[in-house]
């Protein structure tokens, strides 16, 4: 047979381009197995048989790129001795590019030329044509046929991996993310690259899938370098900072710091003033042991974020229950404020400094008990060093400290202070136990109002401030009180003394009227009523003994006191007069509702149940019919609603317990005021009820017996703590004291904080004041129980995912080390230890067992050593 081509130059064009027999459609199923790379770049009715012999001739795995048909024919001799003119069928495959031509009798003609061959495209004015070898092939005029021609020429001589490129990026010009993604995958398993890697990297950004561009990133890795990597990047996507972001996260978890550090570090050249990006850096530096550089990144972070507007409006601050370390904190914020406590503790050897760190920690994250046990261990170390004059007297009330460590987790304070401890630090040092029992003070001196101005919660005037043109039209009722007398038995000297007693002294204490005080016989609860002459309401149970709601001296005395200040606060004016003066839009139930959000109302329908039955529903009657107020409806009711809504019973069932993972929101600005300056009034009436009775655990138990169906909680309180407290849920899940939870961390706050120690020292009279910092466990540690305890916090972190392995085994052979543990004997042992925790092959607590094993045969000589030396 003659020569494909130029057999194909000797015909003239047909004038429909098309073979004498009729087309037909492609058998079923055939496109389905055939392999088409982009069915876009196939010519549309290529007949069956057309399509059988193109995937006859092609190699095991071939992919096909493009067919179409030319407007030139080839000549077949038939054995009827008839010559047959057929049109040629042009194939880019992956490497090759086919001419093929097929008769009626089923003969089979083509050409095979490999990517060496000259393949180029020719227009004219006449015609349109291929240039095969110096040879030409008419490819028709038809405009929808040109560019699939220019394609195929583009096409050919490319490697068969950039042919899926090319494909895949003129998907992603017209934004077919869907259409370019399975191209840049084949690609990438035709010949790995790292502009296919990168564009797929860019497809899972934007489609937000994380864990499948981190899989990416690994693999793309262990093909190339991470610079290489980093380079073709800024290349590809020089404006693109989520995609540095997603490799900056693959080469930290290759521990490739170098990389990571210039990843930010660029990032920081176009947004200087993003903390995240210091965050990240600081955390480099401090995996890198680049400490100096570490402590500049971090502090950065600190100014940026606490000096920004959403730190201000609180929009960092973490508010589930999941995670409760964090709540009502920023856990950005307080990871660095305990890296570097780290960093100066374990580094640098700076307790001071380490010490401060700590406490500014747990005073932003109360909840943090990591650094709890950190404060301790390096407050205790600084009283027995030569340090003691510069820390003897601490920015912190150190006996609350001591309060709250042991409330929020008494197994966890135990643990740094164990018998064997206790009894080390008594034989050294003479020093006792720490005694945590309350101490009620003996005397107050009166509030100044410079110390007042430290007392109130600084966000609760903000608050009032915004709805003061709103509480300048309420109408203050002197019916309050009505009945109360007639149902209520009242307090005085001679039938309540101790109680008379705590009433007149707050009431000194804060420079008020002894307020009257009535009494809820069988009933519990506690609250203020009456704007111009108030009152208390207390319930019978919290002054009888046998009963298990029973106020102790100093929850009695944290009780009053919290009372006392809604009156001292005018408080009742927003916390109680709106309630009786503008729900009357509301339902029966949405009113209690309302109630239940506010300090005084969850309790205001428990003094007595002829009070709850008709006094309160007379006095929500009244504020039906006299229409004095239309203002407010907290939840029941939006202000854009003509008409109004009652709760449903899913709501009713809603109170101050919250079952909620967030308190539900108000609708309105002016709603949202009213109800955080009534939280923030509790707030404030938390903290003066804490001076007062100078023990936190008491005005936790206090909160709890007056929740309701809290109450259960208070008789675990004293040996799980108050950690277990909070993080109880019901049957669906949900958390149980949200509110609580936000209310104890504002609390522990000021109890921790500077203002509360000058409050103390300028308030609060003790019987015997001298003796109190003394009773503190400090003194000399000997060098075994200072390393015991400090591998545990090591542990602890670990466990809490705030040290990675490598820092955790780090940091403990340098305590090792440092306790020449390491100089005697025992180094190869160690390291196998570590090796094989780092293997797999040992748990964490497996490794804590076996390394304390090892410790505890210094322990003796340790101890010995010491004696002979005391004697001496």
């Amino acid at each position: 047979m003659t020569d494909f081509l130029d057999s194909a130059q000797q015909l003239q064009p047909q004038q429909n381009g098309q073979s004498p027999a009729s087309p037909q459609r492609p058998e079923e199923g055939l496109e389905q197995t055939f392999p088409i790379v982009d069915p876009s770049y196939i010519e549309k009715d290529i007949p069956s048989d057309v399509m059988q012999a193109i995937h006859s001739c092609l190699m095991d795995g071939e992919p096909v790129f493009v067919i179409f048909q030319l407007h030139s024919n080839f000549v077949f001799h038939l054995e009827s001795g008839k010559n047959e003119r057929v049109p040629i069928w042009t194939v880019v495959t992956g490497t090759r590019l086919l001419l093929l031509a097929l008769a009626s009798d089923g003969q089979i003609h083509k050409d095979v030329y490999d990517q060496n061959t000259v393949f180029t495209y020719q227009n004219g004015f006449s015609r349109d044509a291929i240039i095969i070898a110096d040879k030409s092939l008419s490819a028709g005029v038809w405009e929808g046929k040109r560019w699939l021609l220019k394609e195929a020429v583009t096409l050919f001589p490319l490697p068969e991996y950039e042919k899926y490129l090319y494909l895949a990026e003129r998907y992603l010009k017209k934004n077919e993310k869907e259409s370019a993604l399975p191209l840049l995958h084949r690609s990438l398993e035709s010949v790995p690259t790292l502009k296919a890697y990168l564009l797929v990297l860019s497809i899972l950004s934007q489609q937000n899938k994380q864990q499948e561009a981190l899989q990416l990133l690994r693999e793309a890795l262990e093909f190339a370098d991470a610079v290489s990597l980093l380079d073709e990047l800024h290349l590809l996507f020089p404006d693109c900072p989520k995609l540095s972001l997603y490799l900056a996260a693959a080469c930290e978890e290759l521990q490739n710091w170098d990389v990571c550090i210039s990843i930010y570090q660029g990032l920081l050249q176009k947004t200087p003033d993003f903390d995240l990006y210091f965050l990240k850096l600081g955390e480099m530096y401090n995996a890198k042991q680049d400490y100096a550089a570490a402590i500049d990144a971090y502090q950065q972070f600190i100014t940026l974020r606490v000096g920004s507007d959403k730190f201000k409006r609180g929009e960092f601050f973490y508010w589930e229950m999941e995670e409760l370390q964090w709540f009502s904190a920023d856990p950005d914020l307080a990871k660095v404020y305990f890296d570097l406590g780290v960093i100066y503790e374990y580094e640098l050897d700076d307790l001071q400094q380490a010490a401060s760190l700590y406490l500014t920690l747990i005073r932003h994250a109360p909840f943090y008990i990591d650094a709890y046990k950190h404060l301790w261990l390096v407050f205790q170390q600084l009283c027995s060093s030569s340090s003691e004059a510069a820390f003897a007297k601490p920015p912190l009330h150190i006996q609350t400290f001591l309060q709250i460590y042991k409330l929020l987790a008494p197994q966890t304070y135990l643990s740094t202070m164990t018998p064997e401890h206790a009894h080390c630090i008594a034989e050294m040092t003479g020093h006792r136990l720490p005694s945590l029992s309350t101490t009620l003070p003996i005397g107050y001196h009166r509030l100044r109002d410079a110390d007042r101005k430290h007392l109130i919660h600084p966000s609760e005037q903000e608050y009032i401030r915004r709805a003061q043109k709103w509480l300048t039209s309420l109408v203050v009722s002197d019916q309050d009180a009505e009945g109360i007398e007639e149902y209520c038995e009242q307090v005085t000297e001679s039938n309540f003394p101790d109680l008379f007693h705590t009433i007149e002294n707050m009431a000194d204490f804060l420079d008020i009227s002894p307020p009257k005080c009535f009494i809820s016989r069988g009933r519990i609860g506690m609250s203020v009523r009456n704007q111009e002459h108030p009152f208390i309401f207390i319930g019978s149970d919290h002054l009888n003994t046998e009963n298990s709601q029973y106020f102790p001296p100093d929850e009695l005395t944290f009780a009053i006191a919290a009372q006392a200040e809604h009156i001292k606060s005018n408080h009742l004016l927003i916390t109680g007069t709106e309630l009786w003066k503008s729900l009357e839009t509301a339902s029966f139930d949405g009113f209690l509702l309302a109630l239940q959000c506010l300090p005084a109302g969850s309790f205001l329908g428990k003094i007595t149940q002829h009070f709850a039955r008709t006094g309160l529903k007379k006095m929500y009657s009244i504020t039906k019919t006299s229409h004095l107020q239309k203002v407010l409806d907290f939840f029941t009711r939006s202000e854009a609603e003509s008409e109004p809504k009652s709760p449903t019973p899913e709501d009713s069932e809603k109170g101050e317990l919250s079952k909620s993972k967030k308190p539900p929101q108000p609708d309105t600005l002016l709603k949202e005021h009213i109800v955080e300056f009534a939280r923030h009034a509790v707030y404030t009436s938390d903290r003066t009820g804490l001076l007062a009775c100078n023990h936190i655990g008491a005005a936790c138990s206090v909160i709890f017996k007056l929740a309701g169906e809290a109450r259960e909680s208070i008789e675990h309180l004293s040996t799980e703590g108050l950690f277990r407290a909070l993080e109880q849920q019901d049957k669906r899940g949900n958390f149980l004291y949200v509110e609580y939870a936000r209310r104890f961390s504002e609390l522990i706050k000021f109890a921790l904080s500077e203002e509360y120690n000058r409050l103390h020292a300028n308030t609060v009279i003790l019987g015997d004041k001298s003796s109190e910092f003394s009773s503190i466990p400090v003194g000399e540690l000997s060098a075994y129980h200072l390393l015991e305890n400090k591998l545990q916090l090591l542990e602890h972190s670990v466990q809490h995912e705030l040290l990675t392995h490598e820092e955790f085994i780090r940091k403990q052979k340098k305590l090792l080390e440092q306790a020449g543990i390491l100089q005697n004997g025992k180094q190869e042992l160690i390291e196998k230890l570590y090796q094989a925790f780092l293997d797999g092959i040992l748990t964490l607590e497996e490794l804590h067992t076996k390394l304390f094993h090892v410790l505890k045969a210094q322990q003796g000589t340790a101890h010995n050593e010491y004696k002979s030396e005391k004697n001496l």
